[in-house]
């Protein structure tokens, strides 16, 4: 029997009617025979790495029924899921929809039933022949034959050491998890973090990733959580079964057993002496910790730092870091903290168990204790008559500091006068022809650095010829012109002196020209300069000790005021400057 279109038509209507009405899946549902269905809505521009069959992975999901309804959420509970993809220890459909994800990367899966709990469902929670909808969030994956990964960001050009076991490291982090949530940092902090390398004091992939590391290099070192906190985690920060990214920066490390590091950046050819303990030393310096910060630096004050090395003034480091050094030599001197300022540093700018390194310019040196040295550099031939003491005599002189800075001349039109030894009533101090007025104190040019000094002029009764000009070139070595120093030059330096005897006399008056009788003492070593046996003409190379030929006098000029040394310590040392 034939039936009519229409009828057909409505036949159809009520058996997809009845279908609905008895559960069957409705159009667009996955069914029963088919797979997980994978919605990948959010993938992120970076993927390391994809989950693969035998990873573990840590995962965040809500679940729910068609209808909207939660059955089960990992954030309700406070934890994520951790566990082995593609095994069999999750459920079919999630083990399926789970592959191939990245961290961060987030998906929606529908499991069907049978992918599912199946006809038994889960009783109370999830009934027979359910589908399940998941929204899930991938935050970490890693597996156990993973190894640590080093990544460098940077790296400084001059390397001269790494890290090794049983170094003592300081250094900055930040602290994330594999998806980029942050536990912890030490900037937040405002210190490094410091501690020994390979002796446990810290978790065993940071003993592994820091070794290798140059001070100023950053890495990024990803830990594996066996290598972490593993199944544990930390406190609440770590999770369970988490892998650790860590951005560090080393600032700087040692070991207990390091000693001082010289550099010799720049010697001197000739180098005819070498500091020892007990000499007294200016020097310039820039004192830097290993990461480059500037802490403290003399040129910023425009004067040298002057003290004793090898007698406890300064710290032990720079004390043993200046030993054997040259006139005009630039050495680095790095210093372990050890031997520096230890675990407690230095006021704000050192750190404790900083690593300190000086940038060092040796001005000058001497010793208390040297002795006169006196060097003929030229003596013209048929000399017959020689000076001694009380003979007065003229010369001409160039003075500069051992460094070659230019300090006094007596290159002007005029030559200056001094008497010879100790005699009272006549004062060793050069003495400006021309000026009048014994003891008055004049003004006259002195050549200092290439320009008029200031200096004050003692002057004498005795009129003489003005010169008009200079003929010296060789130099002669005055060793300390005092504590105080003399008008324009440095507090205990050594200085280089041209000397030039034009001409002498050999008076017996025991009183200066002009009649003077009471005047100034002779200074002390007097009678060892100049000793005698002077040539007209002659030149010679002299190097006194403290307080120099001309006691604290200019070389032609009045003595000066003796002022107190000025105590207190920098910041690399408690010597005098």
């Amino acid at each position: 029997m034939a039936v009519a279109p229409g009828s057909r038509c409505l036949l159809l209507l009520l058996l997809l009617l009845l279908l609905g009405v008895l559960g069957a899946p409705a159009l667009g549902d996955p069914g029963p025979l088919e797979d997980v269905v994978i919605d990948r809505y959010y993938i992120p521009k970076i993927c390391l790495r994809e989950a693969q069959m035998g990873d573990f992975i840590r995962y965040h999901y809500n679940g729910t029924f068609k209808d909207g309804k939660k059955f089960d959420s990992s954030y309700d509970r406070g934890a994520t899921v951790a566990g082995v993809v593609g095994v069999g220890r999750l459920i079919t459909g999630m083990d399926r929809g789970l592959q191939g994800m990245c961290v961060n990367e987030r998906r929606h899966l529908i499991v069907p039933p049978h992918l599912g709990y199946g006809s038994i469902g889960v009783a109370g929670l999830i009934p027979p022949d359910a589908t399940l909808y998941f929204d899930v969030v991938m935050l970490d994956i890693w597996n156990k034959n993973d190894k640590l990964q080093i990544t460098t960001l940077s790296k400084p050009e001059r390397c001269n050491r790494t890290v090794e076991n049983s170094d003592f490291v300081r250094y900055h982090y930040n602290g994330t998890l594999l998806d980029g949530t942050p536990f912890d940092s030490s900037y937040s902090k405002g210190s490094t973090y410091d501690t020994y390398v390979g002796t446990g004091w810290l978790i065993k992939g940071m003993d592994q990733g820091l070794l290798g590391m140059c001070a100023g290099e950053k890495r990024s070192i990803i830990i594996p959580p066996f290598l972490a906190y593993g199944e544990k985690g930390y406190g609440t920060v770590i999770p369970p079964q988490a892998s650790l990214v860590f951005s560090v920066l080393l600032v700087d490390f040692h070991n207990p057993k390091d000693g001082v590091f010289l550099e010799h950046l720049e010697v001197p050819e000739s180098c005819k002496r070498r500091a020892v303990t007990g000499d007294f030393v200016r020097y310039h310096y820039n004192g830097t910790l290993m990461d480059g910060t500037l802490f403290d630096s003399s040129y910023s004050r425009n004067q040298t730092y002057n003290t004793y090395i090898g007698k406890g003034y300064i710290i032990p480091g720079m004390d043993q870091g200046l030993q054997g050094v040259c006139v005009g030599e630039q050495r680095r001197v790095v210093i372990p903290p050890h031997l520096a300022y230890g675990e407690n540093g230095a006021g704000d700018k050192i750190p404790g168990s900083a690593v300190l390194i000086f940038d060092v310019h040796v001005i000058d040196f001497h010793n208390p204790a040297d002795p006169v040295e006196i060097e003929t550099v030229f003596r013209p031939e048929g000399c017959n008559v020689t000076t001694r003491h009380r003979d007065f005599v003229r010369y001409h002189y160039n003075c500069s500091l051992l460094d070659g800075t230019r300090l006094f001349s007596s290159c002007v039109p005029r030559a200056f006068l001094s008497f010879l030894g100790p005699t009272p009533g006549w004062h060793r101090a050069g003495t400006e022809l021309g000026v009048g007025g014994h003891g008055q104190h004049r003004d006259h040019l002195l050549c200092r650095a290439g320009a008029p000094a200031r200096a004050a002029g003692w002057g004498s009764r005795v009129r003489g010829t003005q010169w008009d000009g200079c003929e010296t070139s060789w130099h002669a070595r005055m060793e300390d012109v005092g504590r105080v120093g003399i008008s324009g030059l440095p507090t205990r330096s050594k200085g280089l002196f041209s000397l030039f005897l034009l001409c002498f006399l050999q008076p017996r008056l025991r009183e200066a020209p002009g009649g003077n009788s009471g005047g100034q003492q002779g200074d002390r070593g007097a009678e060892q300069w100049p000793p005698g046996h002077v040539c007209r003409g002659e030149a010679r190379a002299h190097r006194s000790p403290t307080p120099g030929p001309w006691g604290e006098r200019s070389p032609g000029g009045a003595r000066q005021r003796r002022a107190p040394l000025r105590g207190g310590a920098d910041l690399h040392g408690g010597g005098s400057s």
